[in-house]
């Protein structure tokens, strides 16, 4: 399986951030640290498989890089 970071879609709110896989119908909601530059916490409900684990992995990676990004982007 391969997750396109294309296809993702991200909403960042004050606390958290969501990444959405809208092909898949799938969200994972991810807590930030205080400076909302890094996720510290998981919330995936409905990811008990194996499968499931390794797409939220996937998702928590691409909304680190999305993070980063954003960070890059107000820094310029």
């Amino acid at each position: 399986m391969t997750l396109n970071y294309g296809d993702l879609d991200f909403a960042l709110t004050n606390r958290m951030l969501i990444v959405s896989w809208p092909a898949r119908n799938l969200e994972c909601f991810y807590e930030l640290n205080g400076t909302r530059d890094r996720i510290e916490w998981t919330c995936m409900t409905g990811f008990e498989t194996a499968e499931m684990r390794r797409i939220a992995s996937l998702m928590k990676n691409a909304g680190n890089r999305y993070l980063e990004e954003l960070k890059l982007s107000q820094a310029s």
